[in-house]
Order: C-alpha cells, then sequence, then structure tokens
C-alpha cells in the first residue's frame, strides 16, 4: 500500500491545543482522573486525531456503510460490547451518529449476530437516523458478515466499512478515507507502527525484527467501490481480518489514509474505560460535537 500525497503534506490535519491547554478547559481546582488524563494525551499530541472534511467527493457519489457488529465479544467477560452503554447510549450508536454525519451517506446496514438481531432493529427504528438504514443478520466470520451486508444495502457507488466496536471514529475520518479511496476505488485507515514488532517462532524464540518505517496498523473505517468490494467477496476463499485483503487479493492497489490513534477497537472492558475517557476528552476540547443523540434501546 502507497500513501497519498495529501498524507505526506500533512493537509489532513489541524493544530490543536496542547495537554495545557486542554485541561484548563476542565476548570480551576476540578480534579482529572487518571484514564482522562490519558485520553488528553492521546488528543492533544499537537495535531486533531480526526482529519477535516474537504469535499473532494463528487457529489453525485451515492455513499453506503457497513456497521459490522456481529462478533462474539469473547474476551468481554460476558458483556456485549455493541451495546455496551457508552456516555449514555450504547456503544454502536457512536458509530451510527458519526456515519449520519458523512456528507452524502444515505446508506447504512447495521450487521449483527442472530442474538442482537432484534435489539439492533429496536435500535434503528427508536433512534436518530435516516429510516431506510436497517440491520440485518451476519455470517460466521468476519467476511462472511461484510458479505451480507453487502448484499442487503441498496444502489450505491461507494461502501464505507467500519467496525463498531472502533467508537470514536469521527465523521471526518469517514470522508477523508473516502476521498483517498477516490485514487485508486479502495482506501483505508492507518496509523504508523511505534513499537519494535519481532517475528517469533513457535517455540518463543525471535526469528527476525521487521522494519517499523514500513510498517502501519490498519484500522477502520475503509472505503471501496462497490463492484470492486462485491468483487472481492464473491469468490469467498480464506480468512480476511479486514476487506483490504481481499481486495489486496485481486492485486488492487489500497491506498492509505491518516488514522488516529484515539480511533482505538474494543475488545476488553479495559478498552471501554479508555474509549469514554477519549470520547470526553474530545467533547471538553470541541463542545458541542458530540453528534446526533440517541437513548439506550
Amino acid at each position: 500500500m502507497s500513501l497519498p500525497n495529501q498524507f505526506a503534506e500533512g493537509r489532513h490535519r489541524q493544530p490543536i491545543p496542547r495537554v495545557g491547554a486542554g485541561l484548563a478547559l476542565l476548570g480551576a481546582g476540578r480534579a482529572l482522573p487518571l484514564t482522562l488524563f490519558a485520553a488528553y494525551a492521546i488528543l492533544a499530541n499537537g495535531e486533531t486525531p480526526f482529519p477535516i472534511l474537504h469535499g473532494a467527493r463528487d457529489v453525485t457519489d451515492r455513499i453506503g456503510a457497513i456497521l459490522v457488529a456481529a462478533g462474539e465479544s469473547s474476551r468481554m467477560g460476558g458483556l456485549d460490547k455493541v451495546f455496551a452503554p457508552l456516555l449514555g447510549k450504547p456503544l454502536v450508536a457512536h458509530s451510527l451518529d458519526a456515519l449520519a454525519a458523512v456528507p452524502g451517506l444515505t446508506e447504512a446496514v447495521l450487521v449483527l449476530s442472530a442474538g442482537a438481531l432484534d435489539r439492533g432493529r429496536r435500535l434503528l427504528a427508536d433512534g436518530p437516523w435516516p429510516a431506510s438504514w436497517r440491520a440485518c443478520e451476519g455470517g460466521p466470520r468476519r467476511q462472511d458478515s461484510v458479505r451480507r451486508g453487502l448484499e442487503a444495502m441498496g444502489e450505491v457507488d461507494w461502501v464505507v466499512v467500519h467496525d463498531a466496536a472502533r467508537p470514536c471514529a469521527e465523521a471526518g475520518l469517514v470522508a477523508a478515507v473516502l476521498d483517498a479511496a477516490r485514487e485508486t476505488g479502495a482506501a483505508v485507515a492507518a496509523v504508523r507502527v511505534t513499537d519494535t514488532i519481532k517475528v517469533v517462532d513457535a517455540g518463543g524464540t525471535v526469528v527476525e525484527t521487521l522494519d517499523r518505517e514500513r510498517l502501519w496498523a490498519v484500522q477502520t473505517p475503509q472505503a471501496f467501490r462497490r463492484d470492486l468490494l462485491a468483487r472481492a467477496h464473491a469468490g469467498g476463499g480464506a480468512d480476511a481480518t479486514d476487506d483490504a485483503a481481499l481486495v489486496e487479493r485481486l492485486g488492487h492497489p489500497v491506498r492509505v489514509a491518516p488514522g488516529a490513534a484515539s480511533n482505538l477497537k474494543v475488545t476488553t472492558p479495559t478498552d471501554l474505560v479508555l474509549v469514554e475517557a477519549i470520547l470526553r476528552a474530545e467533547r471538553a476540547l470541541h463542545p458541542g460535537a458530540g453528534g446526533a443523540t440517541s437513548a439506550p434501546p
């Protein structure tokens, strides 16, 4: 995957106050929880983690989204993370709100496990999102769930695929990934790897240390031309951890758009604490930017 020019030039990012300025927003004499401090450290690093909207797409493009939420939440200690309470609404509602704020995005399919399907349909019916948005049952693998979401979607030109377990992604990030996808038909959000990555054999011995200058941690949202995504999913095939991998198997280039360190994926109960702190910090730094409101189902 190669980088778009706008990423190399840093045009997606804007300066924001550093940690000290962010703390001042809380008011004198108020205590700052450690998790909230950590969230400010992620957000207030001299750049906003969420790319700005800059409207490079054709205004006639029809855009849809598949919100993948059919996982088993096996590491959540019995809690269904999709509907875990997060700042007064279910975790999945944060992603629905972000998608609803993306210009031109009119279609969305929420893909859920069989046991959560009725609850998801009630959430969509009672929430502030377009009445055309729907829910469908997922499949045994993530890629099967995306394929079913694609089959349930109406007529669109572009498809955004996003994991509901990443509730901190905002509309600006989705729009930036869509803009990057215009270049080749496929794009992903990603951040540079900062840790040293080693290949280790089955016995626990280091085999190789990889050059991290070439390594990127890929996130969602990811965006694709609908016909390209459908072709990538048509053959089924070996397991893939994301949709970009399926597109890569076709020999098709995938672009990279700047992701965000704050775009965490919730896989454990501890992650819920972290994403809540990030969302609180973002609201404090940007009051009134919380998006639509939705009550728990």
